[in-house]
């Protein structure tokens, strides 16, 4: 438990350190696992006309330069305008609050490449996002949800709660509760373009050594009935699938922790303590796939890949394919 409750230490470090300023509303809580979009949702209306353009495609520009920043061929690309047409474009952006212009754009560029100046196939000059102009770069054109439909999305997630701790050795964590937060958290609220919900996880171990193991045999198992490489969260495998079984992707429903007590209407709390004492085992070795000795397809001696279709087991599989047959096999549904 002690490194749970660092990690939790570590969401509200996070969560206080990295606050939102952009104006989107949302809870100041860590997403549930670290990992997810801590700001709220912006939504605008894509149609409407902005700088003589529509919403929707000021924002696709903005995206192409969310990272690293824009250039003027990314707003050639997005808007389909002359060159001169994207610079205007550019400097009314700056003008609106949505970008930085670069340090250099007063100053002539002399292109090594043409050995010309102003060379308009080498512009590598960069236009900065602000913080405007990340927001409208994140921004939706979705529509809000009633507060029946939230109430609806809510009472899945209680159900899958009850589901994850009648058997928390699937995914070797429990629900504890569930707390409204946010927007949802206000009853006067009837449009919602959010369920903000406080999650609050518990390790089915109690000791962390143990419980690290037992994710690792849950994740490598799951590996070998074809699972494919996923981005998982910051409390390990176990962690990422309980969120997964609550939520799935949605991007109506949205999970948080909070190291502190957080309040907010009570939606579900187990009263049941589903954390039991965990057995001393000996360190966990991840297995070690056995090669077959002949192809399965040329019956060529030699070393073989397992193979088995996605789902099936693939360290228990009798079938190998040989480097030659596996390329020339090949098929989507195939792992190896």
């Amino acid at each position: 438990m002690e490194g749970l409750e660092d990690l939790r230490g570590l969401f509200a470090e996070m969560a206080g350190r990295y606050a939102r300023e952009d104006g989107d509303s949302g809870p100041a809580l860590m997403a549930l696992g670290g990992i997810g979009g801590q700001e709220g949702e912006r939504v605008v209306d894509l149609d409407a006309p902005l700088l003589g353009h529509a919403t929707r495609e000021i924002r696709d520009l903005l995206k192409r330069g969310n990272s690293f920043g824009l250039h003027v061929q990314d707003a050639q690309r997005a808007v389909h305008m002359e060159r001169e047409g994207c610079l205007a474009l550019l400097a009314g952006l700056v003008g609106a609050g949505y970008l930085t212009a670069p340090e250099d754009f007063d100053q002539p560029q002399h292109c090594y490449d043409c050995r010309i100046e102003d060379c308009e196939y080498h512009d590598y000059r960069t236009w900065t996002l602000t913080p405007a102009g990340r927001s409208l770069a994140r921004a939706s054109g979705r529509r809000p949800s009633t507060r029946k439909n939230a109430d609806a999305l809510a009472a899945k997630v209680v159900k899958a709660a009850r589901a994850v701790n009648a058997d928390p050795d699937a995914t070797l964590w429990w629900v504890k509760e569930i707390r409204a937060v946010g927007a949802y958290a206000d009853p006067g609220r009837q449009s919602l373009l959010h369920v903000d919900l406080a999650v609050e996880l518990r390790p089915r171990l109690d000791d962390p050594r143990e419980q690290r193991k037992a994710e690792q045999r849950l994740h490598d198992a799951a590996r070998d009935h074809g699972e494919r490489q996923r981005v998982l969260d910051m409390g390990g495998y176990g962690h990422w699938r309980t969120r997964l079984a609550l939520a799935g992707r949605s991007k109506v429903v949205r999970l948080f922790e909070s190291a502190r007590r957080v309040e907010g209407r009570l939606l579900f709390e187990e009263e049941r303590e589903l954390t039991v004492s965990a057995k001393a085992t000996v360190p966990y070795q991840r297995p070690v796939a056995v090669p077959l000795t002949s192809c399965s397809w040329c019956w060529r001696q030699g070393e073989a890949a397992r193979v088995a279709q996605r789902g099936a087991p693939l360290a228990s599989s009798p079938v190998g394919l040989c480097e030659q047959c596996l390329s020339l096999g090949w098929a989507d549904d195939l792992q190896y």
